[in-house]
């Protein structure tokens, strides 16, 4: 299962995801997990960001800020720490995120490269 780490000092890179999805995921990222959905990403792709970034005082991911697109968002705060790129799926039971297929990672790695 993969998925794309972007850090706060601009790395990105395709990493390996283990399961439970969830708990890898906060392993990465440093803490409880958020998704974010922000305005640089088209549907189904989401980030996972540190839910407590901000409390903790990570620093400011830049990648991940303009992706979001911050400074047009009016009194939200910006991402910070390191983010994992995955997508967001519609169950059955109800939405959950998931890893990237190696062609959902070829067709967000130079876009986000592009950032940099």
């Amino acid at each position: 299962m993969k998925g794309i780490k972007i850090t706060t000092c601009n790395t990105i890179d395709i990493i390996d995801l283990n399961e439970p999805l969830y708990k890898s995921l906060q392993e990465v990222v440093g803490g409880y997990i958020e998704i974010v959905r922000p305005k640089g990403l088209h549907h189904p792709y989401c980030m996972i960001v540190d839910e407590e970034g901000v409390l903790k005082q990570k620093p400011l991911n830049r990648i991940g800020s303009e992706l979001y697109n911050f400074e047009n968002q009016g009194n939200n705060s910006p991402i910070v720490g390191d983010i994992v790129i995955v997508k967001e799926v519609e169950l059955d039971e109800g939405r959950d995120i998931s890893p990237l297929t190696e062609d959902e990672i070829a067709e967000l790695i130079s876009p986000l490269s592009n950032l940099k």
